[in-house]
């Protein structure tokens, strides 16, 4: 629901919600992104075949670029030596960026040297943080850059100049009922990543081995592992590279169709 609810969105959570219950019963296949989901449309149409297809990327098109990264540090004035941190998606509150810039706050106050840049704008209609007010407010103007919205070719440049990408969403039905297509960008790109451990994220990541995993809404946890990425160049550089593997093994766009129509022909053959 919006913040402002109107008689036309109690109308379409009714439509939707009938859709939810008819819709995968008439199915002969049901695919989902998440096992949440799968869940919920098993207990509505437990008869009909399912699969599970997470988030999915175009692993040539977002591979990390040494020259794009070159140019984004350079368009905004990011020396090749520091260290940055980046967000990359809308500013719904259910994404954590209050939580990312509280954390970022206390590293300041360990006179820790870092950059980080968040790349999106509020979505209309959307319950969103006010970061620009949230970045005055904590101090943190010479520690953040604001990018707005950009491109596809600049996001990929954004992800290749980031030491470390991050996801810090909080324990939220959104956020349970499927892991988010950021992620499986960032890791794409082969950079280190330190994300939320909500919904399905822990099937796919362990802690320590392929990324960092919060508690949601943790400003302590998240503080702690930007910690250790910031002081540590080689663990990036391990999480980086194993990144990219986990990208490669669950999320590849190709992989994922190749499964889904061996399903669906499967599902033909029996009908």
């Amino acid at each position: 629901y919006p913040q402002q609810r109107r008689l036309e969105d109690y109308a379409r959570y009714l439509w939707l919600e009938t859709a939810d219950r008819w819709l995968p019963r008439r199915a002969h296949l049901n695919i989902v992104i998440s096992t949440f989901l799968a869940a919920r449309i098993k207990s509505v149409a437990p008869q009909t075949p399912q699969i599970v297809v997470p988030p999915l990327v175009d692993l040539d098109r977002f591979q990390f670029s040494p020259e794009r990264s070159a140019a984004f540090r350079a368009q905004w004035r990011i020396p090749s030596d520091t260290v940055l941190i980046s967000y990359l998606g809308t500013y719904w509150r259910i994404e954590g960026l209050a939580v990312l810039l509280k954390a970022l706050t206390e590293l300041t106050q360990e006179n820790l040297s870092f950059k980080a840049v968040i790349s999106g704008e509020a979505a209309k209609g959307l319950d969103c943080d006010n970061v620009p007010a949230l970045i005055q407010k904590m101090g943190l103007a010479e520690q953040v850059l604001l990018t707005g919205w950009l491109k596809i070719d600049d996001v990929i440049g954004a992800m290749s100049a980031a030491d470390i990408l991050v996801a810090p969403k909080l324990d939220h039905i959104a956020n349970r009922a499927g892991a988010p297509t950021k992620l499986a960008e960032y890791l794409a790109m082969g950079r280190a990543v330190v994300t939320s451990s909500v919904g399905d994220i822990p099937l796919y990541l362990h802690d320590g081995e392929n990324a960092l995993l919060c508690q949601p809404g943790d400003v302590r946890a998240w503080k702690c592992a930007l910690r250790t990425l910031l002081t540590s160049p080689d663990l990036r550089a391990k999480l980086a590279f194993e990144a990219r593997k986990i990208a490669v093994r669950h999320f590849n766009c190709i992989t994922a169709a190749e499964q889904v129509e061996s399903v669906m022909l499967s599902c033909s053959a029996t009908t």
